[in-house]
């Protein structure tokens, strides 16, 4: 155990490698077998990055100043980022179609697969998001793409404040660089979905955790806790997943304020009713938005999801069968 507490930072490192590897040969395969040569621009750009990064990173046997040499490879990663802008891209299909042109519709106040989407309510987070993205910018794939890479940095930015928060400001540069060097970053950057959104605004959630806990000031707390319970909701937007980490801060909240018998156990009562208010009310609203705007009842977040993928005939994945149930739903009124 002491072994693992020593070195469990070149553990992580070693095993983070070990995915870009794997990641590698899978585009790789994807490439020779799927003749999807997108993945070649895909993986030349993550490997010029990593070639670049590994050189300044052997340059660094000249004391080089680790801030300086931090914002050089970062401008390096932007650069490649923005070079996604002027690759060509395909028309969108299945769900980044719906995303897109749901989105498109909504920019432009026209009717779209409403029945779908209030069937499907964790679309709408993405939808509302790049739909109103779309009414400032314009509808351009060019906006998805461009969206994705400020989300992508956004999310470096605010791991590199946690890890700063919990160890030092080299690992969070560390951190930050990682991130942005991994190819599956580049890569969903180039689809219209709500994976970079979501990964923004929950690693900001993470941040805002940090705080609260970290924070001896009562008024502070109360304020964390309301800015948390927002933060959380807008992920939530994206994807429905949110609950899991809701119960791990109570779990947390919990072992600290009330087992070890701590001073602040009416503040932090406060605080985790005014987190879950935030977090269920901004829920509710988008509910009430969603249905004012396509006219039908959302269902519930997890329903048919759900029961697609516990069917244990399809081994979770869509089926035939479950096609033909999707069907009859959509052709009720009301569903």
């Amino acid at each position: 155990m002491k072994w693992f507490k020593n070195n469990y930072s070149n553990i992580l490192s070693v095993l983070y490698i070990a995915f870009i590897i794997i990641l590698y040969i899978s585009i790789i395969i994807g490439i020779l077998i799927n003749h999807t040569y997108k993945n070649i621009a895909i993986l030349a750009l993550a490997t010029i990055s990593i070639v670049i990064i590994a050189f300044l990173l052997m340059k660094k046997k000249f004391k080089l100043n680790i801030k300086k040499f931090f914002y050089g490879i970062v401008l390096v990663l932007a650069l490649i980022y923005i070079s996604l802008l002027f690759l060509p891209y395909n028309a969108p299909f299945v769900d980044y179609e719906t995303f897109y042109y749901s989105a498109s519709q909504f920019a432009i106040n026209a009717e779209y697969n409403f029945k779908y989407i209030a069937l499907f309510p964790h679309l709408w987070g993405y939808i509302m998001f790049l739909g109103t993205i779309f009414k400032i910018f314009g509808i351009s794939y060019s906006v998805v793409v461009a969206s994705n890479i400020i989300l992508t940095f956004i999310t470096a930015y605010f791991i590199f404040k946690i890890i700063k928060r919990i160890s030092t400001t080299n690992k969070g540069y560390l951190g930050a660089i990682l991130w942005l060097i991994n190819p599956i970053n580049i890569i969903w950057c180039m689809f219209a979905f709500g994976g970079t959104a979501f990964n923004a605004f929950f690693a900001i959630s993470i941040y805002v955790t940090i705080l609260f806990f970290k924070t001896s000031n009562k008024k502070q707390k109360i304020l964390y806790s309301a800015l948390l319970g927002i933060t959380l909701g807008i992920a939530n937007l994206f994807r429905p997943v949110i609950i899991i980490f809701i119960i791990a801060i109570l779990i947390e909240i919990i072992y600290n304020y009330f087992i070890k018998k701590s001073n602040y156990k009416l503040c932090i009562f406060a605080s985790v009713l005014i987190m879950i208010l935030c977090f269920t009310l901004l829920g509710k609203l988008s509910n009430i938005y969603l249905e004012k705007e396509t006219g039908y009842v959302p269902a519930n977040s997890i329903g048919f999801t759900l029961y697609s993928g516990s069917d244990l005939k399809s081994n979770g994945s869509w089926s035939e069968e479950g096609s033909k149930i999707l069907t009859e739903e959509m052709q009720k009124e009301p569903f």
